[in-house]
């Protein structure tokens, strides 16, 4: 698992604690999934950007003969 999927679990984890202890009176858990949520989005964003320029820039990771 990755230092990312790792936090966001446990940004997951004290969203549930701090909803049960505060029975939704304070926000604090909706801070929580809101963080979570934001570097999930983020990650996804970076992944796909680092595919597509490996794709365009590396050719998918091979080099041509021609360029050899």
């Amino acid at each position: 698992m990755s230092m990312i999927s790792e936090l966001v679990n446990e940004l997951r984890v004290w969203e549930d604690r701090m909803n049960d202890v505060k029975n939704n009176i304070c926000p604090t858990g909706e801070v929580f999934k809101k963080a979570a949520d934001a570097i999930e989005e983020l990650y996804k964003k970076l992944h796909s950007l680092q595919m597509e320029r490996s794709s365009m820039y590396y050719n998918g990771g091979l080099i041509p003969c021609s360029e050899r």
